[in-house]
C-alpha cells in the first residue's frame, strides 16, 4: 500500500541520491547534477511568478477598463445617435445582454490650481440609475472593505468618514452621498441624503451604558463628566479630525428618545427592504 502522504518514496529518494551523490571518483557529476537541479528549480519559479504577476496586471486593467466603460458600445456615425430608445430596446434583445445604458458625452476643460487639463463628461438619466440593483457584499474586517474599493473589485463603499480620513485625505477615495439631514462643513460639495429626497440618515451611535438599577446619584455624576469632555476644545478638535458633527453628543435624559427614534427608523427601513422583495 502506498503512503499518499508522503510525496517520494524510498524508490524515488534512491534514484534522487544516487545521481546526486556520486563516487568520490564521479564528484564532478554530483556538482554538475546540483546545478542542474537548482537551475530548473530557479527557472520553473521565475516562469511562475512571471505567469502569476502578468494574470494579475491583466485582470487588474480589464477590471480598471471595465470598471469605466461598458463591454460594448453603439455610437451615431459621425453624429448623435438618433433613436436611441430603440436602439438600447434592440440591443437588449441581444442574447446574452445583461444590461443596457444609455449616455451622452462630451468634452470639457477642468480647471484647478494646478492647472487646466481636457476631460470627457458622461451624463446619464436618473431613472436609468435608479433602476439599478446593488448587490451588498458583506466583509469580515475594514481592511478587506477598503482593499476591495481601492483596488477595483467594489463599486461603492459604505463607511464613516473618519475612518477613511487618510484615503480621503491622499484623494484616492471622495464621497458621493452622506446620510444626514444636512451637508457636512468638511465636503460642502458633497449632498445629504435628505436634500435628495431620501430619508435615509443611518446615523453612527456610540454610547456610554450603565447597568439598570444604578443610583440616580451615581448616574449623574457619569452624565456631568461626560458632558464636561464633550464640551471642551479637545472633543472638538477630535470631532474635527473624525468628520463627525458638532451637535453628535446627547445628554443622559435626550439618549433613550434617540435611541428609541433610531430603532423605529430601522425597523421601518427593514419593512420597506421586505415588502420590496
Amino acid at each position: 500500500m502506498v503512503n499518499a502522504s508522503v510525496i517520494f518514496d524510498s524508490f524515488e529518494r534512491m534514484v534522487a541520491f544516487r545521481y546526486l551523490r556520486a563516487r568520490r571518483a564521479e564528484g564532478f557529476v554530483s556538482v554538475i547534477a546540483i546545478f542542474s537541479l537548482l537551475g530548473i528549480a530557479l527557472g520553473v519559479a521565475t516562469l511562475i511568478i512571471v505567469m502569476s504577476v502578468m494574470n494579475g496586471f491583466r485582470a487588474e486593467l480589464v477590471g480598471r477598463i471595465l470598471g469605466a466603460n461598458g463591454h460594448l458600445a453603439v455610437y451615431g456615425e459621425g453624429t448623435r445617435l438618433a433613436g436611441f430608445e430603440a436602439a438600447a430596446e434592440r440591443v437588449r434583445q441581444v442574447p446574452g445582454v445583461v444590461s443596457v445604458t444609455p449616455l451622452i458625452e462630451g468634452q470639457v476643460m477642468a480647471t484647478s490650481d494646478a492647472g487646466a487639463s481636457g476631460a470627457l463628461v458622461r451624463g446619464i438619466r436618473p431613472e436609468d440609475i435608479s433602476g439599478r440593483k446593488l448587490i451588498a457584499v458583506p466583509f469580515a474586517n475594514p481592511g478587506e472593505r477598503y482593499t476591495a474599493v481601492l483596488g477595483n473589485h467594489a463599486d461603492l463603499l459604505y463607511e464613516q468618514l473618519g475612518d477613511v480620513r487618510s484615503f480621503l485625505d491622499s484623494k484616492q477615495i471622495q464621497p458621493v452621498i452622506v446620510f444626514a439631514d444636512k451637508r457636512y462643513a468638511a465636503f460642502p460639495d458633497v449632498p445629504a441624503s435628505k436634500e435628495l429626497g431620501f430619508d435615509i440618515t443611518l446615523p453612527q451611535r456610540r454610547a456610554v451604558i450603565m447597568k439598570a438599577g444604578t443610583d440616580p446619584s451615581k448616574v449623574k455624576v457619569i452624565s456631568d463628566a461626560l458632558a464636561k469632555v464633550a464640551a471642551s476644545p479637545e472633543y472638538k478638535a477630535y470631532l474635527k479630525e473624525q468628520y463627525a458633527t458638532d451637535d453628535s453628543y446627547f445628554a443622559a435624559a435626550d439618549a433613550a428618545k434617540i435611541m428609541e427614534e433610531d430603532l423605529a427608523q430601522m425597523k421601518r427601513y427593514a419593512a420597506e427592504t421586505a415588502a420590496k422583495k
